[in-house]
């Protein structure tokens, strides 16, 4: 079950630190569809408490594509507390990025806190991610070495289209046996990225 705007943000926290069965998918978004948006720091640690606790999370979307939503990454620079309760969380099979910098900051953390060693996760998806100046390595160091069952990769809207970062992307998920589904809408690479497709 999928909440919109209509309920309040503090109930949604509130039914999430209650392990409430019916809120299976979180959006942490200010945008269309987000259910949930921490107004400070302190906020931010409960909701990574309330994520580590939770048994009935399926599905977390974090989504910083905005300028207010960049002062997430702000109140998260300081705050060990969201990402241990990434870390605890044994529930959460599918989790969505958008607009965050893999290779450092917020998008960096979240992948060493949440995706390493979660056997649980089956999909991963990214769009307009950054994935220069290391973060293509730390995506793949991450989910071909420790998500054993993942099966879904989207990497969307990169639109850099850097063929070597394909090419390298491509070589790295080679050995994940598991992979069903591999998505690159929204790109444009050229030639020499096509051609490590195949």
């Amino acid at each position: 079950m999928v909440l919109w705007r209509r309920e309040p943000p503090a109930m949604t926290l509130s039914r999430l630190e209650q392990n409430d069965p019916t809120l299976t998918h979180l959006n942490v978004s200010v945008g269309p569809g987000g259910n949930y948006w921490p107004k400070d720091s302190a906020d931010l640690a409960r909701l990574g408490h309330a994520i580590g606790a939770n048994t009935y999370l399926r599905r977390l979307d974090l989504d910083i594509r905005s300028a207010r939503a960049l002062a997430l990454a702000d109140m998260a620079a300081n705050n060990g507390t969201f990402f241990e309760g990434l870390k605890r969380n044994s529930s959460t099979n599918e989790l969505w990025l958008a607009g965050y910098d893999l290779s450092t900051g917020m998008g960096h953390d979240i992948l060493n806190g949440f995706v390493v060693n979660n056997s649980n996760l089956r999909a991963i998806g990214l769009n307009t991610c950054t994935l220069e100046n290391g973060g293509t390595a730390v995506l793949l160091a991450s989910a071909v070495s420790s998500c054993t069952n993942l099966n879904s990769i989207k990497l969307n809207g990169y639109y850099d289209n850097d063929d070597d970062i394909l090419g390298e992307f491509i070589s790295g998920i080679r050995g994940l046996h598991q992979l069903r589904t591999l998505d690159l809408s929204w790109n444009n690479f050229g030639r020499t990225g096509c051609e490590a497709l195949t």
